[in-house]
């Protein structure tokens, strides 16, 4: 979670700024970096851009449990609230208020 639910905020940035939401230096006018990498030691990051955008990080370190898992924040075109859901078990993650696990 710690890896992608910051790119929640500048993900709304670029769309209040319309810019494209991007997970790398920003190469022109048009777009804004989310703030989150595409890859790091524990996860691997991707993103669909635009009102009903996501976030998807796909854990690549940790226990053999959840390695492959992934964690998916999926912004609501019409209110602009963020839902997360996940394959790791429930257990891992926390309420389901948080996270809506297996």
């Amino acid at each position: 979670m710690a890896e992608v639910t910051p790119g929640k905020m500048g993900f709304e940035v670029a769309l209040n700024d319309n810019k494209t939401p991007v997970l790398a230096a920003a190469t022109g006018d048009t777009e804004w970096f989310i703030g989150v990498q595409a890859s790091n030691t524990n996860s691997t990051v991707t993103l669909t851009e635009g009102a009903a955008g996501t976030i998807v990080g796909t854990i690549v370190g940790g226990p053999a449990g959840i390695v492959g898992e992934s964690i998916t924040l999926t912004r609501d075109e019409g209110t602009g609230k963020w839902a997360c859901t996940t394959t790791v078990e429930q257990k891992f993650v926390g309420p389901v208020e948080t996270c809506d696990g297996v």
